[in-house]
């Protein structure tokens, strides 16, 4: 399977963009939801890439490795509770709430404890059962 890394930055204002530069051309895509993103990016994808028929293969969005800034990480998964994701992983509030806006970006050593804690807290609510009455 061919990996199709991609670039996604959500707009402050609303929206997603993402692109991709490949050897058969440009990918680009725009969605007013994440899910309108993905959709379009596959889309924009198959179109680029010649039908994905061709390929052997229709893409999926197991195909894309997605990069993400800190600042559109945090509005394009607002489920996450910046507040609590900051103590989570050690890092200021007020520090991550400058990541979150876009005023300031993490250096080399907060977005290693950004990318360690975002598997952490999904490992340790995999492992969660919930009691049914």
């Amino acid at each position: 399977m061919r990996t199709i890394k991609v670039t996604i930055e959500k707009d402050p204002t609303g929206g997603y963009g993402a692109w991709s530069e490949t050897k058969f051309g440009l990918i680009t895509a725009m969605g007013d939801t994440f899910s309108e993103l993905r959709q379009n990016l596959i889309n924009a994808a198959e179109d680029v890439l010649n039908d994905s028929k061709s390929l052997g293969y229709p893409i999926t969005w197991n195909h894309f490795e997605v990069t993400l800034d800190a600042a559109s990480f945090f509005r394009s998964y607002r489920i996450i509770n910046v507040t609590e994701f900051a103590k989570w992983v050690g890092i200021n509030n007020t520090l991550i709430s400058q990541y979150v806006s876009g005023l300031k970006s993490p250096g080399k050593k907060q977005t290693a404890k950004i990318l360690q804690g975002i598997p952490e807290m999904g490992q340790e609510l995999a492992s969660l059962d919930l009691v049914t009455s």
